[in-house]
């Protein structure tokens, strides 16, 4: 008699385990229904010229700071948004939907590996973001990456816990950015 009670008791704990929102749940940006990607599109001499002058514009300058800096700090900071928008030097394009899944799959929480002997690599790149992505669910701000491929750095604002670690796969984001 206990032995027809295996299979029914496999199937409860399975259900037990489910979780529903698991699927639209990312565990880095959450929930995403508009993916937008802002790429620069000055070409290297132009932003060259840009670094060495000694006079620059005000929207020279908001360049510089968007591309080496490390801003914005907090997801709440909606006004980044408005400044990539209004700069000339970014082109924005929306991702298709079909595409959402490989974006968010490329940037996951990351486990730390802790060991007596395990030392942080520093790296010898100073980054320069040029493509940022920016999440959206329901038109509301869910994250931003600011992507470096030079370097394979990215300044990662969304709201995960500041004591957890994002690891992000350079490769297959730059295999959904070529794809499309």
């Amino acid at each position: 008699m206990p032995v027809r009670f295996i299979p029914l008791l496999g199937a409860a704990l399975c259900f037990s385990c489910y979780d529903a929102k698991a699927p639209d749940q990312h565990q880095v940006f959450g929930r995403v229904d508009q993916v937008d990607h802002y790429q620069l599109n000055l070409p290297e001499k132009d932003l060259e010229n840009i670094f060495t002058s000694e006079n620059i514009s005000m929207d020279e300058r908001r360049l510089t700071e968007i591309i080496h800096h490390k801003d914005p700090r907090h997801i709440e900071d909606s006004a980044f948004v408005a400044e990539l928008d209004a700069t000339p030097y970014f082109t924005k394009k929306t991702f298709d939907p079909k595409y959402h899944d490989k974006l968010l799959q490329a940037f996951e929480l990351d486990e730390p590996f802790l060991s007596a002997s395990f030392k942080p690599v520093s790296k010898l790149c100073a980054p320069m973001y040029t493509d940022i992505l920016v999440f959206r669910s329901h038109k509301k701000l869910t994250g931003l990456a600011k992507l470096c491929f030079e370097c394979d750095e990215a300044h990662l604002v969304a709201k995960t816990p500041p004591t957890k670690k994002i690891k992000t796969n350079y490769p297959a984001l730059r295999k959904v950015l070529n794809a499309r």
